[in-house]
Formats: structure tokens, sequence, C-alpha cells
């Protein structure tokens, strides 16, 4: 009767030769294999026999999974599932939507250097999304639907001196938004938002320049195990000060590009700043920055906000959906 034979009891690759050695008649055969999706097994029978003249004779199995391999009916060409998302609610940004400035950081997870993200749609809570790579490039669909792109980039921004932290803490006093704000449960700049729940970025006017400001200091809630923090809470705080750089006007976010340069420890003094830099038509362009303890900037953000009418903005903040 045949033993079963698991591929973890197999020898390492670097012990194949003392195992040929030892069982110079190996043999594999009778092999089956089954595929389903990303996902297949195979099993097989081992015979061999020892130097000793030992006979073996086992049955074995394993199982591999391998990227999902999809058509972009668009295109008609093929992509490779690199990743899913799921979007839950203690992310969001407005009521029902996921923040942009998060999900365009982890989509930045799968790309090097400076990223671009451009969100084509309200990112969806509660709904599996898969991460489509082709290329340089992702995408990220619900369905049959994009819901944003993400492709490798160049950022050439060199962002204002910092304020100190305490400077910094003054300006966070006149942030606009502590007695009536739109999206009061967003994960950057939400106000009923607790700490180690929400980031409470809170960026308000620096006297005497075109700059706001927020002191932060991360919660151990938005650290890996290393204690630094996760590459998706620098590039959610690269959002909101820039949109608030271009109050009282009412605009959504469309575009980050961001740069992550350096970390953050848990517990660190930073100072996140946003400055607008420049206006065309219904876009608005703006900037942020994360400096660390020492003044170091870790991570600094290029982002293109769309003008939306006042009915627009007012449906965005209670559903989540807009038409900009």
């Amino acid at each position: 009767m045949p033993r079963l034979l698991r591929l973890d009891s197999m020898p390492a690759p670097p012990d194949f030769c003392r195992f040929f050695a030892a069982v110079p008649d190996t043999h594999f055969g009778e092999d089956r294999h089954r595929v389903h999706g990303h996902r297949g097994v195979s099993e097989w029978t081992y015979t061999g026999t020892t130097a000793a003249g030992q006979h073996i004779h086992a049955r074995g199995c394993e199982s591999a999974r391998w990227p999902e391999i999809s058509v972009d009916a668009r295109k008609g060409g093929k992509c490779m599932v690199v990743d899913t998302l799921t979007i839950t609610e203690s992310f969001c940004g407005p009521s029902k939507t996921g923040n942009g400035g998060y999900v365009a950081g982890l989509l930045a997870r799968h790309l090097q250097g400076a990223v671009t993200v451009r969100l084509v749609k309200g990112v969806p809570l509660e709904v599996e999304m898969r991460v489509e790579s082709e290329g340089e490039a992702l995408r990220l669909m619900d369905g049959n639907t994009l819901v944003a792109q993400a492709h490798r980039s160049e950022l050439e921004l060199e962002p204002p001196a910092p304020p100190s932290f305490q400077e910094a803490e003054a300006a966070t006093q006149s942030f606009v938004a502590y007695e009536r704000h739109p999206f009061p449960r967003c994960i950057v700049c939400g106000t009923q938002r607790e700490s180690g729940d929400g980031l409470r970025i809170f960026p308000g006017v620096v006297p005497g320049r075109s700059l706001f400001a927020a002191p932060w200091v991360p919660h151990p809630a938005v650290a890996d195990e290393s204690g630094s923090v996760r590459l998706e809470f620098l590039w959610a705080s690269l959002e909101c000060p820039a949109g608030f750089a271009w109050y009282p006007n009412l605009v959504v976010m469309g575009e980050l590009t961001g740069r992550v340069q350096g970390s953050l420890r848990v517990g660190e003094k930073c100072v996140v700043t946003g400055w607008p830099i420049e206006r065309d038509g219904r876009k608005y362009y703006a900037g942020t920055a994360i400096h660390g303890e020492d003044g170091r900037a870790v991570a600094v953000g290029h982002s293109t906000w769309i003008e939306i009418g006042r009915d627009a903005f007012i449906t965005l903040s209670r559903t989540g959906k807009s038409d900009p």
C-alpha cells in the first residue's frame, strides 16, 4: 500500500544531489494535474530504491497558486491580477467613498519611485476590487468598471520650508472645518475620528504665508511591525491638506502624484503642509509635504483638483457621489 508523501517532506533544492545519490533510481510517475482558475493541484507516485536496497513507493501531492490572467476587453490584451482590495468604511473620505489618498497609497505599493494615481470615479466601500498590472501601469477594477489608474512618474517639486511643530499647532487652531465639516468621517481630516481611529490632520493657515499646516504625531495603529508609518497612510496625508489650500473653492481630487523618500516613526512630531500652486479654469493644482521631526521632507505630493457646483458638493458630502 503506497504511503502519502507531502511536498514539504521532500529535500530542499541544495540537497537534491545528495538525495539522488542516496536513491539513484528515483522516479516520478502516474501523475495527474487539475487546474481551476489560478489554482492547481498535482498528484504523482514516487518510486525508488535506496543504496541500502530499501524500496520506496509513495503517493504525493502538491498545490500551487499563480497570478490570475484576465482579458482586457477594451484593448483586446491581457493583464495580470496582482492584488485585490476591499476598502472598508474606516478608510472613507466622503461618505460611502474611499479616501483617494489612502487608495492611491495602496496602489503605489506595487510601483517604485514617484507614482501618479488618477481617480476615475468614487472608490466604492466594502467591495472587492482587482488590481490589474500591465507593464508599469496599474488599474483598479470594480468588476468591469475602471475605478483608478496608476503608473510610474516623475515629480520635480520642492516643498516650501515647513513651520515649526509649535507653529503648526498654532495654525491648526484656524482649521475651517472644526464647526461644520462636509466629510466628518474622513480618515485623514475627519473631526469625528478619534486618535488611533483617524489621522486627525487639521490644516490651518500659517500667518503671513500662502501655506496651510497641521501637526501630526503618528499613532501606533498606522504603523507596521517595525514601528514605521505604513506607506498608504503617508499617501493619505498628502491629500486633504491640498484640498483645504484652495478653500473656500469647492473641489474634489482627481489625480495625485506622490513621492515617498523617507520614513516616519510612531510618536514622531511631524508637520504636514499644503499650498496652492495654480488654477486653470475648473482645475486647481496644489502641493503637499510631510516633514519629520528633524525637518526632513519624508513625502511630497502634487495633486489636481476639480471644481464642482455647490449642489454636487452637497450630494458628495451626503452620498459620496458627484457629477463634476
